[in-house]
């Protein structure tokens, strides 16, 4: 296996267990749900996110001296890499991820609070679009860009929980109070990534015929999927929910899990992403 594609992989498990994690307290504070949706998951999203952190510092700076993977074991890439944006986001990232482990299943809503601001602060720091100028604009688009996606994607456990254990009208209820949110932050999403893209690929040069474009693309494509699914629930799956329709349950259920599903491509193609040199410094 390459540097690339080591680092690559890594990205994909960071981004997911970490937004999961951020999601995961997000939907706890914002939400009122039934605790019978226990939040193991993203306590265990939280500890993989922490390894993931400490990881990518040593896979970077492996990535930067180009040798064989013994490197790891010297200690040189992991001083070089420390001393780069990789550190510091490691340095928020872990003890965020340790915080979110910690108050996740518990009556510890600070903890989950700093956990949240640490986490988005570690993708903040780091990155092609974060470490952009305009900061004015890219780093608040970002961060409302990261904090919208992980409140999506935490929420998918807990309300596949929620629809399988409580009765119909009592989950369509929890789905209209997510639902309500959601659409504020599918709204903050499709913004902050308009206002991102504009800065990436001016004038939309670039978009086509660059590896950055097709791989914006192909998220874009996924995320386009995504949106399709939370309509039907919205819309659709809901109403019946909170009518008492035991077969609407059983449809948004499958729903969720689809949508955790494209969720990964999503989460692939910003990885990848975050691999492809931008059009605007090419």
């Amino acid at each position: 296996m390459t540097w690339d594609a080591a680092v690559g992989l890594n990205m994909f498990v960071l981004y997911g267990s970490a937004l999961y994690a951020l999601g995961s307290a997000l939907f706890v504070l914002t939400v009122e749900w039934p605790q019978a949706a226990s939040q193991r998951p993203g306590r265990c999203a939280a500890a993989i996110a922490v390894l993931a952190f400490v990881l990518a510092v040593g896979l970077g700076g492996g990535a930067m001296l180009g040798e064989g993977a013994d490197v790891l074991l010297s200690g040189e890439a992991w001083r070089l890499a420390f001393g780069t944006s990789l550190g510091t986001s490691a340095a928020l990232g872990v003890p965020a991820m340790l915080a979110l482990a910690w108050g996740l299943g518990r009556s510890a809503g600070a903890w989950r609070a700093v956990g949240v601001l640490l986490g988005l602060a570690a993708f903040l720091v780091t990155g092609h679009a974060a470490t952009v100028a305009p900061r004015w604009l890219m780093a608040p688009a970002v961060g409302l860009h990261i904090a919208a996606v992980a409140f999506w994607l935490g929420a998918l456990a807990p309300l596949f929980t929620v629809v399988r254990t409580q009765t119909p009208a009592e989950a369509g209820a929890v789905m209209q109070r997510f639902s309500r949110i959601a659409v504020i932050a599918v709204t903050a999403l499709i913004a902050s990534g308009i206002a991102i893209t504009l800065v990436q690929i001016p004038g939309g040069v670039g978009l086509t015929d660059t590896a950055y474009g097709a791989r914006l693309l192909l998220k874009l494509a996924a995320f386009a999927g995504l949106l399709t699914l939370a309509t039907v629930n919205k819309f659709v799956l809901t109403p019946r929910l909170e009518e008492g329709d035991a077969e609407a349950a059983t449809a948004l259920r499958r729903a969720i899990v689809m949508e955790l599903c494209v969720f990964a491509v999503v989460i692939a193609g910003a990885a990848a992403l975050a691999l492809a040199e931008p059009p605007r410094s090419l």
